[in-house]
């Protein structure tokens, strides 16, 4: 990360308006995106979407290392799905 990104977050962080980013998917590659923006200064993760509640609670709690505000389960989503 460049020194002014590094700098720029780190006054987010200060002045308690981090960037709130989202994740969809809570898998493998997702659980690893959601540690790193947790462990990164003046990023917070504000969402985590998941076909499955549980990965996405476990998203939260094991990686965003907080519990969820929060729980929303929708069953009627109208989008294209692999499964």
């Amino acid at each position: 990360m460049s020194t002014v990104m590094r700098h720029r977050l780190n006054e987010l962080e200060k002045n308690g308006t981090p960037i709130k980013a989202g994740v969809i998917g809570a898998g493998f590659f997702g659980c690893s995106t959601i540690g790193q923006a947790s462990r990164t200064p003046g990023i917070r993760i504000s969402i985590i979407a998941d076909i499955s509640k549980e990965k996405a609670v476990r998203g939260f709690v094991k990686f965003a290392r907080r519990k969820p505000r929060e729980i929303v389960e929708v069953k009627d989503v109208d989008t294209a799905n692999h499964y």
